[in-house]
């Protein structure tokens, strides 16, 4: 990954997300992520502590456009599923271990 300072990467996320949903021209979800994306913001920087963890979430982005840019609605759904449900681990991972020390 050329860029592995976290803030950098908070940011990329922030306008990968961002762009996923101005190009879907979903109005609702578009408000929506506008509305929590500062919480999105602390939820990545929280969740992505090591250059291995960016790695990923970035070749879960590429998983993501890919299939957008093959027009695969289902294959991008899957993608940002999984995408959703690695990063939520990495979350909930990043909360045990705060508490744990």
């Amino acid at each position: 990954m050329a860029d592995q300072r976290p803030q950098a990467f908070v940011e990329a996320d922030a306008h990968f997300h961002q762009g996923i949903a101005a190009a879907s021209q979903n109005t609702a979800l578009a408000v929506v992520l506008q509305s929590v994306r500062a919480l999105l913001r602390v939820w990545v920087d929280r969740s992505v502590h090591s250059p291995d963890h960016a790695c990923r979430a970035r070749d879960e982005h590429t998983a993501v456009l890919d299939a957008i840019t093959a027009r695969d609605p289902q294959g991008a759904a899957e993608a940002m599923a999984a995408h959703m449900a690695t990063a939520s681990r990495r979350v909930l991972s990043a909360h045990a271990e705060s508490h744990e020390n």
